[in-house]
């Protein structure tokens, strides 16, 4: 199997995996209870996170951010037919990371959007037999995805997680 291949394998055998446990465990908040037992061990303000180093609470943040950028592009993928795929990448980059970064961050990351493949080269990167059903399966993967990173996300902003990169004072 190609390591292309393989990647679709193991992101729909994940979201797959994910379905079920969230149809068996609908109240289920283990990143919560993490982060809340992170938060409790750094004491109040909540932006102490970041000045104590790495934390589980940041990385989670990013991550949140990270996947909704990704959610947010295959959104944008399955349907816009008619933008380039890499106008498409920095798009979903401007409105869902750009305003956390600097100004040279944002620079590089949006000239490295530019090495992203067309979108046949993506269809075949992904093993897709037809531009119908790369959208199909990107609209089906993005509608699982957007739940989960909107709860957790919400959750985040509700304890005033939803930081800057540089903490206040």
């Amino acid at each position: 199997m190609s390591p292309t291949c393989r990647l679709k394998h193991d992101i729909t055998s994940h979201i797959h995996e994910i379905r079920e446990l969230a149809a068996r465990n609908p109240d289920t908040t283990f990143l919560v209870e993490l982060i809340e037992v992170e938060i409790k061990n750094l004491g109040d303000p909540a932006h102490k996170v970041l000045r104590s180093g790495p934390s589980a609470t940041h990385g989670l943040l990013w991550l949140l951010r990270t996947l909704k950028f990704i959610d947010v592009f295959m959104a944008h993928l399955a349907t816009d037919t008619v933008k380039s795929p890499t106008d498409l990448a920095r798009d979903a980059y401007t409105q869902v990371l750009r305003p956390f970064h600097g100004m040279m961050i944002a620079g590089i990351v949006r000239a490295v959007m530019g090495f992203v493949p067309s979108r046949d080269k993506l269809r075949t990167l992904f093993g897709f037999s037809d531009d119908d059903a790369a959208r199909s399966q990107l609209a089906g993967t993005e509608a699982t995805m957007r739940p989960s990173i909107d709860r957790l996300m919400a959750w985040i902003q509700s304890r005033g997680l939803d930081f800057p990169d540089k903490a206040p004072g």
